[in-house]
């Protein structure tokens, strides 16, 4: 059990520290420099958090549909 815990600690780690670590440089940026695109970069990376969402669900929905009839029961198995 100790083991999965430190591989969780090992992902969960770095996988929130990096973000962090670059989306605080990008919000100095923003709010101090001033630059000739400012206004549309700040649409463009908002719109980056909300569209890779939205652009998965479609295959999602495609993969479960195609591979996940009634009756079968492969997802509970393989869980």
């Amino acid at each position: 059990l100790g083991a999965y815990f430190v591989n969780s600690l090992f992902i969960a780690i770095p996988a929130t520290i990096f973000p962090l670590t670059f989306a605080s440089m990008a919000a100095y940026a923003f709010a101090w420099m001033r630059f000739k695109w400012v206004n549309w970069l700040f649409i463009f990376v908002f719109a980056l958090q909300i569209v890779p969402l939205q652009m998965a669900l479609v295959p999602l929905l495609q993969f479960f549909s195609t591979f996940l009839k009634p009756g079968q029961q492969w997802l509970h198995d393989l869980i």
